[in-house]
């Protein structure tokens, strides 16, 4: 059964069935294929998994009369960080014996140990993690760089991270966008897991989020650009005024889960695949409207005027339910197995 969670939005796209122009995006031409019988090339419909993260290994016991030895870097997303050689003496006590050994990697690799690479990168080390506070006015001009394999922590104030952020390489991310005007540049992430929160008009550049679990955050008349996200399981918000403006774009393998619900919210294409999507629009929301290549698939176009473009879906199960007023001016055109429209105004 598909299930929704309380509050949770939808994805915006735009179908011209028959004759008419069709203006979409590449994943949307893979959806009308589906829908029309051929294959899908483009990795919307599915895919593989990805591995998962390796776990944490303990870190080395204390050498006799020293205190212990630097373990492995407890909390870091995904796989086993190897200890540090050599116990610290204790008060009044001998050195401590070898540290502990590397933990095992994980099918998705190793984590690396917080070492000089995060200092080169302009982090500090705490806690196993790159630290990169950026929550000076105007600091971290150059884009916030996560070394390969660490966890990294990125908190951006007023105008800082101009060039955005790249978690790209790192084992995963936790990056705040909290000031005004801040993550001016592109936000990427992958690893483990990677959250993502950006404050009113803030990160318009665009997200791109490839991680195995992605939470993304968008206030009011933020992430102006495409958010984009891949992965695993991918959960976005954009329940603010105006957020979301260009779209979502949901690709990943298990579930998108896309909120909507903010006033004239996710205003342009929405798009999504996997084995489940479920869409909630609110008022004046997916106004480009929804498309969906995903198996099981549900949007709820709740809110007044929401839903103004066409909605499309394809798959095994796909359920359209309009009960704003005024709600889905255009065609819903359902090509799955299964079709379950509701208050829908037309229907191709």
């Amino acid at each position: 059964m598909l299930e929704t969670k309380a509050g949770k939005a939808s994805l915006p796209v735009v179908c011209y069935a028959g004759g008419m122009l069709r203006h979409w995006l590449t994943l949307t031409t893979s959806i009308v294929a589906v829908a029309c019988g051929s294959s899908d090339s483009s990795g919307l419909f599915g895919g593989g998994a990805p591995g998962t993260g390796g776990s944490g290994a303990s870190g080395g016991g204390a050498g006799i009369g020293g205190s212990a030895g630097a373990g492995g870097s407890a909390g870091v997303p995904s796989g086993g960080a190897a200890g540090n050689a050599g116990g610290l003496a204790g008060q009044g006590g001998s050195a401590g014996a070898t540290g502990g050994t590397a933990g095992a990697a994980g099918s998705g690799g190793t984590v690396a140990v917080c070492d000089s690479a995060c200092d080169q990168a302009g982090g500090k080390c705490e806690s196993g993690a790159c630290v990169f506070n950026c929550s000076a006015f105007g600091s971290c001009k150059d884009t916030v760089k996560c070394p390969k394999g660490m966890a990294c922590v990125v908190t951006c104030g007023t105008g800082a991270c101009g060039s955005g952020v790249d978690c790209s390489q790192g084992a995963g991310c936790n990056i705040n966008c909290n000031g005004s005007s801040a993550c001016g540049g592109a936000i990427k992430c992958a690893g483990a897991s990677c959250s993502v929160n950006c404050a009113f008009g803030n990160c318009n550049s665009g997200i791109e989020c490839t991680a195995e679990k992605c939470n993304l955050t968008c206030g009011g008349s933020a992430c102006g650009g495409k958010v984009v996200c891949k992965g695993k399981d991918c959960d976005v918000d954009c329940k603010d005024t105006s957020a979301c403006a260009s779209g979502v774009e949901c690709s990943a393998t298990e579930s998108c889960d896309l909120d909507c619900t903010g006033f004239n919210s996710c205003g342009g294409q929405v798009l999504c695949g996997g084995k489940q999507c479920l869409v909630n629009c609110g008022s004046s929301a997916c106004k480009s409207g929804v498309s969906s290549g995903a198996d099981l698939t549900k949007v709820t176009c709740g809110g007044t005027n929401a839903c103004g473009g066409q909605i499309l879906c394809v798959g095994s199960l796909c359920t359209a339910e309009c009960t704003g007023f005024n709600a889905c001016t255009s065609q819903v055109c359902c090509k799955a197995s299964t079709c379950n429209v509701s208050g829908a105004q037309q229907t191709c």
